[in-house]
């Protein structure tokens, strides 16, 4: 069963949003702010454009192809531990009296 809902972007293959190019994108190792720091936890990460000199941010993930059946592989799992943890009280009830 695949589980990632979420993939990460290859940086080469990025399209800048100033001029529409393709892997004129580079990642900028910017300094540590508190900005910085909640859009790094964010998954938000800056970059620069070397054609147009476009800088922003970009999220680094995007939705797999298949975000339907990982959907219901989450939603099969919690049915069978929700199950399971009924199963479990029962048996608890019944034996331990």
């Amino acid at each position: 069963m695949d589980f990632k809902l979420f993939i990460q972007k290859n940086e080469l293959f990025r399209f800048c949003p100033g001029c529409k190019k393709n892997g004129t994108l580079v990642r900028v190792k910017s300094k540590i702010t508190l900005i910085n720091y909640i859009l790094g936890v964010l998954s938000y990460k800056e970059f620069h454009c070397k054609e147009c000199k476009w800088n922003g941010y970009q999220f680094i993930y995007k939705i797999t192809k298949n975000y339907i059946r990982i959907l219901f592989n989450y939603f099969y799992l919690f049915i069978i531990l929700f199950i399971g943890m009924i199963i479990f009280s029962y048996l608890l009830k019944r034996f331990i009296r």
